[in-house]
């Protein structure tokens, strides 16, 4: 997927363009008008392979409407689509307000871009060099090792990807606050996803920025600043942080059918001790829930071959036949309205966290509910008033 945001001046009025391409399976042509229309997908199937309810384009057309702006479709089959919305803006938002801090002068200052994504690197670089600094590109943790521990390796900042295979953001500052040089070079750790780091690791890594993707150009340079202006400190002492609660031996099965949720789910748990297991539709989750006997299910509602509320059914009956303790089960669902939470309830489930899912929200609820309190209950955190 490639997102591009530009600016479009046009005799003294301004306009916001956003474009957002993916290599999907494409739309037909014959569909493509409708699809901004509410409730209507080009997947109908029983047993789609892809979730949503159809209103999302529908909103976001009637969201731009509001804003007197517009959006557009262009597709083409088996090769993916493209979609552009186009919003005027006022005047006084052009004129943006200085920011409280200063940004620095940053030209001539030598910094390191780690990035496995060719693409993400070059946007990077980029933006960096339009502000004068000297970039140096290193596609994996490896690589970036490599360059530090050699020759000319004196940057002023080094800026890093936190998901790579092989050795991630977290692993690889880790390991370059071993080389001596580097020991408190200003560090930005840059995430696509809620991430934070683990205790032993900020004891390890010491200062550093954590900023999520995508970073506003305003925000990145504000960023440098605030690091390049503090400097090294090797006298600062790693604060004494609360122990994390013990996950060991906690079994949580985890019912998605999005890879990407499921991706977003196993990173926010990486940290913990506990033992994830993921199934991909209802039917696997009533299947591995009667194999594994877990201390507690997230089930996402909507899920091809058996939804959540019906493998959640499936599951009470099972427990009340083979005279079972109650296993907790949480609904991860992105309908927080008062019917939906009802339904879960009504189906045998004893709370819900509402999508996008927040990590300290999550871990929060696995807590509460592996609980020997828990067991049993029809309410709690993140259940009904």
């Amino acid at each position: 997927m490639y997102i591009d945001v530009s600016a479009n001046p046009k005799s003294g009025h301004h306009s916001v363009e956003i474009s957002i391409r993916d290599s999907g399976i494409g739309i037909p042509s014959d569909r493509l008008s409708a699809i901004f229309n509410e409730f209507e997908q080009v997947e109908n199937a029983c047993s789609r392979m892809f979730e949503g309810t159809g209103l999302g384009l529908a909103i976001s057309r009637k969201l731009t409407g509001l804003m007197d702006g517009s959006i557009s479709a262009t597709s083409e089959l088996g090769k993916g689509s493209a979609f552009c919305v186009r919003i005027p803006l006022e005047e006084s938002l052009v004129k943006l307000a200085e920011p409280a801090t200063q940004p620095i002068d940053l030209a001539g200052l030598r910094v390191l871009v780690v990035d496995d994504l060719e693409l993400n690197r070059r946007i990077m670089s980029e933006r960096l060099t339009t502000w004068g600094m000297k970039v140096k590109l290193a596609e994996c943790g490896q690589e970036a090792l490599t360059i530090l521990e050699g020759r000319n390796s004196d940057f002023d900042v080094l800026i890093l990807d936190f998901q790579m295979p092989g050795m991630d953001g977290e692993e690889l500052a880790r390991r370059l606050r071993k080389i001596y040089q580097h020991t408190a070079t200003p560090l930005i750790i840059l995430s696509s996803l809620d991430h934070s780091l683990s205790i032993s690791s900020k004891h390890e890594i010491g200062r550093c920025e954590l900023l999520q993707k995508p970073v506003r150009s305003e925000h990145l340079r504000l960023t440098l600043s605030r690091v390049l202006r503090a400097g090294p400190n090797l006298e600062e002492k790693p604060k004494t942080v609360p122990p994390m609660p013990d996950h060991i031996g906690k079994k949580v099965l985890i019912a998605e059918d999005n890879k990407t949720n499921q991706l977003i789910v196993k990173s926010m748990l990486k940290t913990t001790n506990i033992d994830m297991e993921f199934a991909a539709n209802g039917q696997h989750a009533y299947e591995k829930f009667m194999a594994l006997q877990p201390d507690l299910i997230l089930m996402d509602m909507s899920m091809p071959v058996m939804d959540g509320l019906s493998a959640t059914i499936a599951i009470r009956e099972f427990e009340q036949q083979q005279n079972l303790r109650r296993c907790p089960i949480i609904a991860l669902t992105a309908n927080a309205m008062k019917e939906d939470q009802d339904r879960c309830f009504s189906a045998g489930m004893d709370g819900f966290v509402s999508k996008p899912i927040k990590k300290l929200e999550l871990i929060e609820t696995i807590d509460y509910w592996t609980e020997p309190r828990a067991t049993g209950c029809s309410s709690g955190a993140n259940g009904t008033n």
